[in-house]
């Protein structure tokens, strides 16, 4: 059965990795799907981080490009 989603009321999404001593790691599929999903229904879309232990030095680049979209006012 596939679930069809409705995103008629949803203007920006933000995704990001955990962060922390027992952050766990990020799939890069996950973001880019989600990223690829907000492109296609023309939703703003806001990269956080890739988190981790030390989330500094993963950053935040999503193929090679910051994501800082943000929903027009």
């Amino acid at each position: 059965m596939e679930q069809t989603l409705d995103f008629s009321e949803i203007y920006w999404v933000i995704v990001g990795g955990e962060s922390g001593p027992r952050s766990r790691p990020i799939a890069p599929c996950w973001p880019r799907e989600i990223r690829d999903l907000c492109i296609s229904h023309h939703i703003r879309f806001f990269f956080k981080q890739w988190g981790g232990v030390q989330k500094h030095r993963t950053g935040r680049l999503l193929d090679r490009r910051t994501w800082d979209e943000f929903p027009s006012i």
